[in-house]
């Protein structure tokens, strides 16, 4: 929860994806800073990227960059037990990242009047039918995973619009 009127922080972030826990650290730090802070997106928000993208309360993407989402990767090596507890985890983990994605959806884009509950649906069948799910920045933004294409303003980009604030 924001409260403002901190100064505003821009963060250039280019990046592949990542690593669930380290990625959700970044996420977490992100929403819960107190400053309004703006993602300017290079090349890609995919996969565990995705996600950090969406902690921001504003979403900008270079009008050549790509936004992707999916189930993850998993990879293990260990003993029964603990390949049955990072299951189980991995189940937890992927309904936290479906309500995250569904957080953003719901405040923008052509899905925010939508119930949570269809959406969801949405994200999962798109995922079903795709290894991975892949937007252009305008789709992008249409959608509301971004809240714009970048054209090449800067002052614009560093001003920052508090009706944009998340305020619970």
């Amino acid at each position: 929860m924001k409260k403002g009127p901190e100064e505003p922080i821009l963060i250039h972030m280019k990046t592949c994806g990542g690593d669930w826990q380290e990625g959700m650290a970044i996420y977490d730090a992100i929403q819960y800073c107190p400053n309004p802070i703006t993602i300017l997106c290079y090349t890609h928000a995919r996969s565990m990227s995705s996600l950090i993208f969406l902690a921001a309360d504003k979403r900008v993407m270079f009008d050549h960059s790509r936004y992707m989402f999916h189930d993850g990767t998993f990879s293990y090596s260990g003993t029964v037990k603990q390949y049955l507890t990072e299951a189980e985890q991995i189940v937890k983990d992927t309904d936290d990242m479906l309500n995250t994605y569904v957080k953003a959806l719901k405040k923008s884009g052509k899905m925010k009047r939508w119930s949570k509950k269809r959406i969801r649906n949405w994200l999962t069948s798109e995922m079903n039918k795709k290894e991975e799910v892949y937007f252009s920045a305008k789709e992008a933004v249409e959608a509301g995973f971004a809240h714009e294409v970048f054209n090449g303003d800067w002052d614009k980009l560093k001003e920052y619009d508090s009706n944009m604030l998340d305020i619970d």
